[in-house]
């Protein structure tokens, strides 16, 4: 997780779970062992922390649009869970060849 983690801009803002991504990789390296483990688990057939299930979706403006422009004029994106989206950028890389045969 923490080679994962490190390649994530620092900008970034805070994930559904709160976590930014500088707290995340101020985590001792056994910690992110821990993290990796739980996503082992749930792949393994346990259930799905309550934290990771769900996502956020605000509608950001167009580019070169007002803030106050409708609904119509907004693009929604899907804010999931910093821990999520490491584990899921882990292996969908890992599926790469895979996937290219």
């Amino acid at each position: 997780f923490g080679q994962r983690l490190r390649r994530v801009r620092i900008t970034t803002a805070a994930s559904t779970d709160a976590w930014r991504i500088k707290e995340a990789l101020e985590l001792p390296t056994p910690i992110l062992d821990v993290a990796a483990r739980v996503f082992n688990g749930i792949e393994a057939g346990g259930a799905w922390p309550i934290a990771l299930l769900y996502g956020v979706a605000p509608l950001l403006p167009e580019a070169g649009m007002a803030a106050s422009e409708g609904a119509d004029k907004r693009r929604p994106i899907t804010a999931l869970s910093l821990w999520y989206r490491a584990y899921a950028s882990i292996r969908y890389r890992q599926m790469q060849p895979w996937v290219k045969q």
